[in-house]
């Protein structure tokens, strides 16, 4: 907070320097008045601050544990696509390797099934062959065996009968290999599949461990609460601010890039200065880390709940958030702004020094100079604040006034008897 009486005595004497005294003689120190603005501030300190922040957090993999490898410095400015995190998990290396020899074997296991499958049915084919030669030459041999005796006739009839059984055994059988193949062939590239389904699973899960900021923007790291985790090797301790060696969990936030597109300022300002201040209102910001750089903005939007300022103060504090209509390209969240909120501007006014206001008679009054003397003048007053007050009634805006209060040897109150008596 200001203290106000050191700006009230700070003030007149800045009038003072300023105007020096009206005239060789009075050696009272006066100010001459002009027509001009009023402008009524409040001042606050705060800090910059994104509108909108874009989290990165650990992705959801399959693993007991995952530890950072490499992580952007903190306040680095980077580039969309740049590599911001790596993070290494144990358990997806271990599971690529066991599923990577799960499905060479399968594929072996499934090309040992095609070659011994090709050997049993092109035996089984030339046995069908040689069989259905046997037969066909045995058919051919039927018009002799008309003329040949009964007991031989009945042996040929048999033996093209067991002829006959033998092949349908043996197509039986080349059937039945066929479906038994057909069988353990689909059940083998089903589990290829599978294999191959959980490889690139991992693979993803693998690849997912390198995080890329998704804008361009400025990296911070993030803290989280320190917690107790459990896995397969033991316990241990995870949490606090993330740097390389950390170890993380899923959905952990991990980087934050805020979306320097869109800037505000957090102000926190006292009870009595929060009830004056509105949405809307003209902010002028200053930035000291900056070179003292300026740019302006207007209230967004007060928060209803208050905060004390620390356990052994009762003071509420508030916060006020500011927009920032232009943005610099040096301007980044952390940085202390000094902000000017103008509560109220009266333009084209007459003001004059507050500390030149006195008091006769239960009204407010100022001493005009006229001639060699001071003349006492009640005004009407509006708007004030520690350093000046608006005059509504009583003054023209062109006179010169006394800033301290006159000897009564340079007071002209003859008016003032004759108006008062």
């Amino acid at each position: 907070m200001i203290d106000h009486s050191y700006i009230r005595i700070f003030s007149l004497i800045l009038y003072i320097i300023i105007s020096g005294c009206s005239g060789d003689k009075s050696n009272v120190a006066s100010f001459e008045l002009t027509r001009s603005d009023f402008t009524e501030v409040v001042t606050a300190k705060g800090t910059v601050r994104s509108t909108s922040t874009i989290t990165l957090v650990a992705p959801r993999v399959r693993a007991s544990n995952m530890t950072v490898t490499y992580l952007a410095d903190d306040g680095a400015f980077i580039k969309a696509g740049d590599t911001v995190c790596i993070l290494d998990a144990a358990d997806l290396t271990r599971q690529y390797d066991a599923i990577s020899s799960r499905l060479e074997e399968t594929k072996l296991e499934l090309n040992k099934l095609i070659i011994n499958n090709d050997v049993n049915l092109s035996s089984l084919e030339s046995q069908l062959e040689e069989m259905e030669i046997r037969i066909a030459l045995n058919s051919l041999d039927s018009i002799q065996k008309q003329f040949a005796p009964p007991i031989r006739q009945k042996l040929f009839a048999l033996e093209l009968e067991k002829a006959g059984v033998e092949k349908l055994k043996l197509q039986t059988k080349y059937n039945a290999e066929k479906q038994i193949f057909e069988a353990d062939r689909r059940r083998l590239e089903s589990l290829i599949k599978s294999c191959e389904n959980d490889l690139q699973r991992i693979v993803d899960q693998i690849n997912s461990l390198t995080i890329t900021a998704p804008l361009d923007g400025m990296i911070m790291r993030t803290e989280v609460p320190s917690m107790m985790f459990m896995s397969p090797v033991g316990t241990g301790l995870v949490g606090g601010k993330i740097a390389v060696n950390s170890s993380v969990w899923p959905n952990m936030s991990l980087l934050q890039i805020p979306d320097l597109r869109q800037m505000e300022v957090s102000l926190e300002v006292p009870e009595v200065e929060y009830r004056r201040i509105l949405p809307g209102q003209k902010v002028e910001i200053r930035i000291d880390a900056l070179h003292n750089l300026k740019t302006s903005g207007e209230i967004k939007r007060k928060t209803l709940a208050g905060r004390t300022s620390d356990q052994q103060s009762a003071i509420q504090l508030y916060e006020i958030i500011v927009g920032i209509d232009s943005l610099h390209s040096l301007l980044t969240p952390g940085l202390s702004a000094a902000c000017r909120i103008i509560v109220n501007q009266v333009r084209d006014t007459i003001v004059i020094p507050t500390p030149a206001i006195f008091e006769m008679d239960s009204l407010n009054i100022v001493f005009v100079a006229e001639g060699r003397k001071f003349r006492p003048v009640p005004i009407e007053t509006g708007l004030f604040n520690s350093t000046s007050t608006i005059v509504k009634k009583g003054l023209e805006g062109n006179e010169t006034i006394a800033l301290i209060e006159p000897p009564y040897r340079l007071t002209d109150r003859t008016q003032w008897t004759k108006q008062y008596e």
